[in-house]
């Protein structure tokens, strides 16, 4: 089959028919029959961008057309016109139709007409907290261009990424022929989100067992900026710390800008409360994000932060030993990238980060003027059932941290407890630069009763971490055990650990011996 065809072009494209074999050509009409020797397009037939190619065309008429009579009959034309038409569907352009006016068909030439479906009105209803223009925006440039599904859900995931928002839309025809109106509604808007949780992620000398309550206000000015505040407080007395941020969208959509305040106060218990120590620790940020990137199957960022902090440790006993004050500035960048393939099998996860500070005043004789960290961290998933990110999911989590120089303890990190190795005790361990890997497999899930969801789960967790200091400290941890992840109404969710230490490495021995097992488990409601 030849085609000549131009894409957009308003003049017809002849598409020669070849001749079955032992079959005559004849021109004249026969028992209401008409010998089809060439078809033409007429209109916008080509969109080469969504896969609609002139070969594409071609292979689709000739499997319609080989099982057809070439003398055809006017319903015979209109259903080769149908069958190009879900021609068109299949590549997503939905409201495309392929018609015939008998008028037209003049020899033996079916001419053909293509009437692409474009978007010419959006209408939106029941919309309150966000604008008319706050919600259109991401379907704007749809516009005038014709009916692209793909297109179309990628927009409706980007309005549905708007905190709070929950839309779904619909097509309706418009007032003339290749006229589409999308039409929006809003399911639901929210214009405050709060979460409470309870967990025993805390540590002895100032309380082990935490309650954590996040709020968040949506919209705060009518520019889709959102005000948020999490406050964190233990069993404790005199253990609190909270963080207040605001963040807005910049007029491209896809970045932010933002500021936060933050402030960690502690007292210490147990077997040190004899020492009076005391402290805190206060930050001011500003912080930038770039959207990169954000596709269906792909999202890049770019993340800065620029903050001042305070950090003062005071003791009541030992005040020209153990107290302390660091003044430092920090600039962070961090770069990251997740994509997962077409299949759903997979995802990938990337994030390079890089800490410059400089210290304008400190009491520690071991911290220099500046430092300086470099971090990697490299996740890969695979996902064992297509398309699911949590039942059969295998995790490879692996992370880096490198300083050259001795960092402020509010900046080392920490290697135990429940965000590091989960089958020790929290913070027996910090380091200066620290290398961890994570191995997670999930099973299926399990449904207690209809509401209620069980996820199991197991785990390997290992880092190393050295201190940069006169004695060259170090530790490496190894620990593994198993887990429950569980969700209520999808409101309520909670995990439970419990973790079994395998071996422990260090250069200073631990005070006391790592117990045998060590439990870690939150509660959380959203609401």
């Amino acid at each position: 089959m030849n085609i000549q065809q131009q894409a957009a072009s308003p003049t017809p494209a002849p598409v020669a028919i070849p001749v079955p074999p032992g079959q005559g050509r004849k021109t004249n009409l026969v028992d209401g029959k008409a010998l089809i020797k060439t078809v033409e397009l007429k209109g916008n037939s080509l969109f080469p961008q969504y896969g609609v190619t002139q070969e594409y065309i071609a292979r689709k008429l000739n499997a319609a057309y080989k099982n057809m009579d070439p003398w055809m009959t006017i319903s015979d034309m209109h259903s080769l016109a149908d069958t190009m038409t879900l021609a068109y569907h299949e590549k997503g352009l939905t409201f495309n139709q392929v018609f015939i006016v008998p008028s037209e068909i003049t020899g033996n030439t079916l001419i053909m007409n293509v009437l692409p479906g474009r978007i010419t009105e959006i209408h939106l209803k029941n919309n309150q907290l966000y604008t008319e223009e706050q919600i259109k925006k991401p379907f704007l440039h749809l516009l005038g261009n014709v009916v692209y599904e793909p297109a179309i859900q990628d927009a409706m995931k980007k309005a549905n990424m708007i905190q709070g928002l929950k839309l779904f839309g619909f097509f309706s025809m418009g007032k003339h022929p290749g006229q589409v109106r999308l039409n929006l509604h809003v399911i639901s808007e929210q214009k405050h989100q709060a979460t409470l949780r309870a967990d025993n992620f805390g540590v002895n000398n100032t309380g082990v067992y935490r309650v954590i309550g996040q709020y968040s206000q949506n919209n705060l000015t009518g520019h889709g900026d959102i005000l948020s505040t999490t406050l964190v407080s233990t069993n404790e007395i005199g253990n609190l710390n909270g963080v207040i941020g605001y963040k807005r969208p910049t007029s491209s959509g896809s970045s932010y800008a933002g500021l936060s305040l933050y402030r960690n106060q502690f007292e210490i218990v147990g077997d040190f409360e004899d020492l009076g120590m005391s402290g805190h620790l206060d930050a001011i940020s500003g912080f930038y994000q770039w959207g990169l990137l954000k596709e269906d199957n792909a999202i890049a960022s770019l993340y800065g932060d620029l903050a001042f902090k305070n950090s003062v440790i005071s003791s009541d006993e030992f005040s020209d030993i153990l107290a302390e004050t660091t003044r430092y500035g920090t600039l962070d960048l961090l770069f990251n990238a997740a994509v997962i393939p077409s299949n759903g099998r997979s995802k990938q996860a990337l994030e390079l980060g890089l800490v410059l500070g400089v210290i304008t005043e400190t009491d520690d004789e071991a911290l220099d003027d500046h430092l300086s960290i470099a971090k990697l961290r490299y996740l890969y998933q695979q996902r064992w059932k297509a398309g699911n990110p949590s039942a059969q999911v295998t995790t490879l989590d692996i992370k880096l941290s490198y300083s050259p120089g001795v960092l402020p303890s509010s900046e080392r990190m920490v290697m135990t407890g429940p965000y590091g190795v989960r089958s020790y005790e929290p913070a027996l361990f910090s380091a200066d630069s620290v290398y961890s890997v994570t191995v997670q497999h999930s099973l299926e899930f399990i449904a207690v009763f209809d509401e209620l969801k069980v996820l199991p789960f197991a785990f390997l967790d290992y880092a190393y971490g050295e201190q940069n200091s006169e004695n060259n400290d170090h530790g490496a941890f190894t620990g593994a055990g198993i887990g429950l992840d569980m969700v209520f109404s999808s409101s309520l969710t909670s995990r439970i650990t419990f973790g079994v230490p395998i071996a422990e490495d260090l250069s200073q021995e631990l005070a006391e011996e790592p117990s045998e097992l060590i439990i870690y488990g939150y509660i959380s409601y959203a609401f």
